[in-house]
């Protein structure tokens, strides 16, 4: 699991106690009360996230895939199409496959299918004599698609690169994970320089601001003073690190030679 994931994960499961605890607070729960639901909510919503996690540590998640044809290039879903379908024949003319004769597009780049590469195709449609064909892309833009209709009178068609995702997943043959030497240590760093950057120091300082106001306001004053109180501490912590040049120092970006 990467540094990211445990990040976002770790957000989901802080933001439910939180949101169980206004409602307590509206419901007039007493404060032990709602600190137990809340500590209770938090733990099955974290057991959920993380079991899902386990059970399928080993595949490679969607995004982590596309990334992988973007960079390798087409054969490597080529080869992954012929192994979930041995008897497919697959034959390249121009820019275009034909899949058991159905003529197919690949488009494994990052950004939305350009406007240039829809005319490119409907081109190699018209050279062999094809008013249709499938367009398996690594981003949607059905603008771009509608290019073929009004301009070139090809019905061009988007097949999901999702559903090859899936059944490459059932069958277990997706590519395995690619691990890089220092890649948790740099996507920590790049987090506490977000975390900390100096431009975030005013946004802590007025919620710190904020959650004082409404420690007065509500029962609850010891939990939003405790917030208050942390919103400030990292807001003290951004200044000091600014004045110490801290980002130059721990920001990945100098840490080439890691990986």
């Amino acid at each position: 699991m990467d540094m990211n994931t445990i990040i976002d994960k770790i957000w989901i499961v802080i933001s439910c106690m939180l949101a169980c605890l206004i409602c307590c607070t509206f419901a007039r729960i007493s404060f032990g009360s709602s600190i137990g639901l809340s500590c209770l909510i938090g733990l099955v919503v974290a057991l959920y996230l993380f079991s899902r996690q386990n059970a399928r540590k080993h595949s490679m998640r969607y995004a982590d895939f596309v990334t992988y044809l973007i960079v390798n290039g087409d054969e490597k879903l080529l080869d992954i199409v012929k192994e979930l379908d041995s008897t497919l024949s697959i034959i390249k003319k121009d820019n275009m496959y034909l899949w058991n004769g159905v003529p197919i597009f690949l488009w494994l780049k990052f950004g939305n299918i350009s406007a240039d590469s829809i005319v490119a195709m409907c081109n190699t449609c018209k050279k062999y004599n094809f008013s249709q064909a499938y367009v398996i892309a690594s981003s949607k833009d059905k603008n771009a698609l509608s290019l073929s209709k009004k301009l070139c009178q090809i019905n061009l068609t988007f097949y999901d690169l999702k559903n090859i995702y899936k059944s490459a997943e059932k069958s277990n043959i997706l590519p395995k994970k690619q691990k890089y030497k220092g890649y948790y240590k740099q996507t920590f760093l790049l987090v506490l320089s977000t975390i900390f950057d100096n431009k975030n120091t005013k946004r802590y300082m007025f919620v710190s601001f904020v959650l004082l106001l409404l420690s007065f306001l509500t029962p609850l004053w010891v939990y939003y003073l405790t917030l208050s109180s942390i919103s400030l501490v990292l807001a003290v912590i951004c200044i000091i690190k600014n004045r110490c040049n801290l980002p130059d120092k721990s920001h990945p970006d100098n840490n080439q030679n890691t990986y």
